[in-house]
């Protein structure tokens, strides 16, 4: 469960925290409001790639940050982004994961779990456990057969 997110020069904003609660968490705005800056930030920290657009004008390097709550206590099955977790040899000292994502205007930017630094890819391996994000027409993958359960 998504705990805290940290944005600092990501999109239009400066810097932005915004801890969440457990439960229902709903975010509602007037068009321009900046819903679409939050999601786009989660979706970076569960993988999506970055890149210089991401970056507010001006500036050289964004930072977006989050924790999650990995306890289980929410209901959560867990065992396998744990299991997922010692495949890549990150430690697991506390109940929350640190997600952090350094986007740089002029090289590559970093992912990091739990402080080590760790692939784009390895971090999608993880993000999949951690949250599952469906637009206003996500609901249109339904109608692909490639979507559909044997």
């Amino acid at each position: 469960m998504l705990r805290r997110l940290y944005l600092e020069n990501f999109a239009l904003t400066d810097k932005l925290e915004i801890e969440f609660d457990s439960g229902l968490s709903v975010l509602t705005g007037e068009t321009g409001a900046g819903k679409s800056i939050i999601v786009g930030a989660i979706a970076r920290m569960l993988g999506e790639r970055a890149d210089r657009d991401d970056i507010r004008s001006g500036c050289t390097q964004a930072v977006i940050e989050s924790d999650f709550d990995i306890s289980g206590e929410n209901g959560d099955n867990l065992s396998d982004i744990h299991a997922e977790l010692d495949n890549l040899d990150i430690e697991i000292d506390s109940d929350i994961l640190n997600i952090r994502r350094e986007i740089f205007a002029k090289r590559s930017s970093k992912s990091y779990i739990n402080g080590q630094l760790v692939t784009l890819g390895q971090l999608r391996r993880i993000g999949r456990y951690l949250a599952e994000l469906y637009g206003q027409h996500s609901h249109q993958r339904l109608l692909d057969e490639n979507n559909h359960l044997a």
